[in-house]
């Protein structure tokens, strides 16, 4: 629904923008970019969301905003975002259901308590109760979201050129072996 190449003419080029990335982590950091998928939909541009917004917005709202604007995008320093959806809203949703739920997660898994309370205040004295209560919602959510987008994108067949992390190793290895010969 969301994916970065889907032309084999542009897959060289694309290569090279995730390996300027890759070379922008330091080396423990790396696999963050072996799943080149996940890193486009999940990672990529994520600080350029520093500063945006309207004040107290959703952070995972700004960057699924951000994701979406990058459909059609015709900065060759930035990798376009291609879709099958009809509607780059229910992209956006999908995305931001996308981000919210993984937002969430790790805010009840990390026991962020004072966050379930600041964002479910109606039950503060059953913890336990608005923190099921505020991940399912969540994940209805999310799956309301895919099923909407799904039905967008069920009968086409779009090109998906895929590219690995060992593509993109490689590429990164090559670009650094020649800003040092030369």
């Amino acid at each position: 629904m969301f994916y970065y190449c889907g032309d084999e003419k542009d897959k060289e080029e694309i290569k090279r923008l995730f390996a300027q990335q890759r070379l922008q982590l330091k080396p423990y950091e790396y696999y963050k970019i072996d799943n080149i998928s996940h890193f486009f939909i999940k990672t990529y541009n994520r600080l350029k969301t520093r500063g945006r917004g309207a004040r107290g917005e959703d952070s995972q709202h700004v960057y699924a905003v951000l994701r979406t604007q990058s459909v059609g995008n015709k900065d060759s320093l930035q990798i376009t975002g291609l879709t099958a959806c009809d509607s780059t809203e229910t992209l956006q949703n999908l995305l931001y259901s996308y981000y919210h739920i993984g937002a969430v997660r790790n805010k009840i898994n990390h026991a962020e308590t004072d966050a379930v309370t600041r964002n479910r205040p109606e039950e503060p004295e059953n913890k336990e109760s608005a923190v099921l209560s505020w991940m399912k919602e969540s994940i209805d959510f999310f799956i309301d979201s895919y099923e909407k987008a799904m039905a967008e994108v069920e009968t086409k067949q779009p090109h998906i050129v895929i590219i690995s992390g060992e593509e993109v190793r490689k590429t990164a290895n090559q670009m650094k072996y020649d800003r040092q010969k030369g």
